[in-house]
């Protein structure tokens, strides 16, 4: 009896005590339908700005990253594929008249073979401006203080002879040589006279066993009717040579320079069978520097930016380039006045001269240098005859 009164008490607290607490209950839950305040919305927009604004920091520096990687590697790229050009059109220098060696190959008075460095008399009927070049494996054209230099190649394709053949007797339009094997139409030949130097390359029209045509008529290459593009040129009427250098069907004289605007390296074929376009081989580049090496016989190689004319060319064994590329990525000064790049790029021939006037932003891109040594196996060669 007792304890049933005591429980009837307890629940009659219980339930007082409930209708107490009930306002309170009642309060929160309509708060919470009410929604957010203006303050908890402030701040959950501050929270998510700053979220933001970090995740923009990061994806910032991760873009810079990735553009810099990116632009690295196009001039990685680009420098390989232009040192394959250069490599391989170098390598094929005086393909054709590796023999023509003389003392000195400016031809002076002392020289008893003048044919090495001869103007070469030219009438490319598709490119009439260049009218003739020196007879020279390479030819480097330095740019004026530290500009980039410009360089001419020069070298043949013949599959059957690389030495001269000596002519017996020749008119303006014909030779008698001692055998014409080795020659066929199409072949662009080089008319020398070693004693004087004059010197003039035409296309072979037809020959015969003792006989060499460049009268300019049509000749038959792979079964199609071809007119020659070198015909005789203006000014040799009547002079006598002494040999005759076969460069092959697809002899070149290559010109390699920049383009300082467009920021290119441009090749040119002057002796092209087609139209001599120029056309880029690589583009972002900024320098191109070149030097002799000279030496051989048991010599250090001595590297020069000019080879005076008084010089052997046969002692010339190697050419060395260095190119300076640039990336395409602009990067900003730092708040402490940091460039990315402090100092002017390097190569084995010296410090590159960087553009001041035309890009005085140069610190402000990433840099990339290519070079090469290149053995001039054909003068090396040859040279055992000079």
């Amino acid at each position: 009896m007792l304890i049933g009164s005591m429980f009837t008490a307890l629940m009659l607290i219980k339930g007082n005590e409930l209708k107490r607490l009930q306002p309170a209950t009642q309060w929160l839950s309509d708060k919470r339908g009410a929604g957010f305040t203006l303050i908890e919305l402030l701040v959950g927009v501050l929270l998510g700005m700053l979220v933001i604004v970090g995740v923009m920091q990061i994806y910032r520096v991760w873009d810079g990253r990735q553009r810099a990687i990116m632009s690295t590697n196009d001039a990685q790229t680009t420098g390989a594929i232009a040192g394959l050009a250069l490599d391989r059109d170098l390598r094929s220098a005086a393909h054709g008249f590796g023999t023509a060696y003389q003392v000195a190959w400016g031809g002076g008075a002392a020289a008893s073979d003048k044919t090495l460095g001869c103007d070469v008399k030219l009438n490319n009927v598709l490119f009439p401006s260049v009218t003739s070049f020196k007879l020279l494996p390479i030819r480097i054209i330095n740019g004026t203080n530290g500009a980039p230099d410009t360089v001419f190649i020069l070298g043949g394709n013949s599959s059957f002879m690389v030495k001269g053949t000596p002519i017996i007797d020749n008119t303006d339009t014909d030779a008698h040589v001692i055998s014409a094997a080795g020659i066929n139409p199409g072949d662009r030949v080089v008319f020398a006279d070693k004693a004087l130097g004059n010197c003039k390359i035409v296309e072979v029209s037809r020959t015969d066993d003792y006989q060499i045509f460049v009268d300019g008529s049509a000749y038959t290459r792979s079964g199609i009717s071809v007119t020659p593009k070198l015909k005789n040129p203006n000014g040799v009427a009547g002079l006598v040579y002494s040999d005759i250098y076969n460069l092959g069907p697809d002899a070149s004289y290559i010109r390699y320079e920049v383009d300082s605007s467009a920021l290119t390296l441009d090749k040119q074929d002057i002796l092209s069978s087609g139209i001599p376009v120029v056309f880029p081989v690589a583009e972002g580049v900024i320098n191109f520097q070149a030097q002799y090496g000279v030496g051989g016989n048991g010599l250090d190689v001595v590297w020069k930016d000019d080879l005076p004319t008084s010089t052997p060319f046969s002692s010339v064994v190697a050419v060395r380039f260095g190119l300076l590329l640039r990336s395409r990525q602009f990067v900003q000064t730092t708040s402490d006045g940091k460039k990315v790049t402090e100092e002017n790029p390097k190569w084995a021939g010296g410090e590159f001269v960087m553009p001041s006037a035309a890009a005085s932003d140069w610190q402000n891109y990433r840099y990339r240098v290519y070079e090469g040594v290149i053995s001039l196996r054909n003068v090396v060669w040859g040279g055992v005859n000079g």
